[in-house]
This record gives C-alpha cells, sequence and structure tokens, in this order.
C-alpha cells in the first residue's frame, strides 16, 4: 500500500495508488478519509518517504520507522546538482521518461481539491507512487546500511516528533542556567 500525501493550506489531497491508478486507468474509485484516519493507520507502519521531513511536519505525524529515499539520493547520488523526484528517477531509470507529458510544476501550483482532482493530478500521483516503489528497490538495498543514511532517518524520526511535542528539557540543567541568568542581571 503506497500513499501520496500533499498539503494545501486548508485542503489535504491523499491519492492511494491503487486509486490513482485505477482513474488512471479510466476507471474510478474514490475514498475519502480524514488527516486523523490517515495518522491513526500509519502509526503502526513502516513508511518511505519522499522529503519526508516536509510532509511529516506539515501533516504532524510520523510512525515509528520512517525512510527517506530523498534523504538516500542525497547520500547515494552526491554528484546531482538537484534533488527533485523527477530528477532523480530521470538520473536512475534514463530514457524511461515517466514523467512524459506531464508539467508537475503546473500540476503542483494547481492546488489539489477533494473530490474534483483532474486525469492529470491522479496520473502525477500514481507516477509519483510508482517511481518511488521502483526507486525503494533499487536504492534501500544499497544504502540501508550506510551510516551518513542511518543518522539521516534516525534524526529525521526524531525531527518529526520534536516538532510535534518539542525536546525533552533537562529541568535541573533549565533551574541552574535561570539563575545564573538572574544574578547576572541583579549584578
Amino acid at each position: 500500500y503506497v500513499l501520496d500525501v500533499d498539503y494545501f493550506g486548508e485542503h489535504t489531497k491523499y491519492a492511494a495508488t491503487q486509486n490513482s491508478l485505477f482513474k488512471a486507468l479510466g476507471k474510478t474509485r474514490e475514498v475519502k478519509v480524514t488527516k486523523e484516519q490517515v495518522k491513526d493507520f500509519h502509526e503502526d507502519k513502516w513508511l518511505v518517504w519522499w522529503n519526508g521531513s516536509y510532509d511529516q511536519g506539515t501533516l504532524r505525524f510520523g510512525s515509528k520507522k520512517v525512510d527517506d529515499l530523498w534523504y538516500m539520493a542525497k547520500i547515494g547520488l552526491p554528484k546531482l546538482d538537484a534533488f527533485n523526484l523527477d530528477v532523480v528517477v530521470d538520473y536512475i531509470f534514463p530514457n524511461k521518461n515517466f514523467y512524459e507529458g506531464l508539467n508537475k510544476s503546473a500540476l503542483q501550483k494547481a492546488g489539489f481539491k477533494p473530490g474534483k482532482l483532474t486525469d492529470e493530478q491522479y496520473k502525477y500521483a500514481a507516477t509519483d507512487v510508482y517511481v518511488m516503489k521502483l526507486l525503494w528497490d533499487r536504492m534501500y538495498p544499497k544504502l540501508k546500511d550506510n551510516m551518513a543514511y542511518k543518522v539521516d532517518a534516525l534524526n529525521l524520526g526524531y525531527t518529526v516528533r520534536w516538532q510535534q511535542t518539542g525536546l525533552k528539557v533537562n529541568n535541573a540543567i533549565r533551574d541552574k542556567e535561570e539563575a545564573e541568568q538572574k544574578q547576572k542581571l541583579i549584578e
């Protein structure tokens, strides 16, 4: 099960691979879910993202295990100048033209309104999740034991939790620092 999630102000678009591919193939299947339902469903799953710190921070949820293909690309393909999903896909799978005929920039700015996605928007969502699976199959076996990637993935999980709950504070150190600063102000 793969999910493409985008957030646009008050509108959140959830396009599951299955639904997107049905629509892209001319079949229609709508599934309406809330952000809370998606959050509850994914809480205990192993999530793989493209630039997950943005999505998870915006959507305010994460999971127990997180991997990010964007971090994998930055570590595994250091000679690339840009790390947009389509750029990385074109580099790893030359001559495949997965995004042919799609104006990603225009589609990203078009807005995704629930129940009113165009065929092109469905195709865009379906293409993203399709190529992410291909990237995962190609990159994860090569980078899963890379220490730099492991640190990035671990920190991604921490970052999302800290965005939601804040850092744990050592009260004893905080109280000591506060007392020292107050004393400096008095002097």
